[in-house]
């Protein structure tokens, strides 16, 4: 398999935009960690699974104020992610909503993911349009 083999580096010299994803990293590990754990068979390539965590950085990061001032990201996640919608809703918005309700309600981090993932398979003709 080709995930267990890679190491991410990132150096100085990469652009600003890449700081959005040095500096999103550890829950971006967090995240593909309890994903490749979970369904390492989808991990592989563009599947769903694989689909959810591209919304995910976004999302997430747009969830922490924060987090968002110190990176100040040039943009968030692909362009295509703007004109995809569920419910009426941008994408990212929709699974960022999903998310800020699970960590409203206290969820663990196991629980808020199933939650995305479920999302997901619902919602999955959306997800793949990008």
């Amino acid at each position: 398999m080709f995930l267990p083999e890679v190491t991410f580096e990132v150096t100085p010299a990469e652009l600003e935009a890449e700081l959005f994803y040095s500096f999103s990293r550890p829950q971006r590990h967090r995240w593909h960690d309890f994903l490749y754990r979970t369904y390492p068979e989808l991990y592989e390539g563009p599947h769903l699974v694989w689909r959810l965590s591209e919304v995910m950085d976004p999302a997430v990061l747009q969830c922490h104020p924060k987090l968002a001032e110190l990176i100040r990201p040039i943009k968030w996640g692909y362009n295509s992610f703007k004109d995809i919608t569920i419910d009426g809703v941008e994408m990212v918005q929709y699974f960022a909503q999903v998310y800020k309700n699970c960590i409203s309600a206290g969820y663990p981090f196991e629980q808020t993911m199933q939650k995305l993932w479920e999302e997901a398979q619902k919602h999955k003709d959306a997800l793949e349009r990008f």
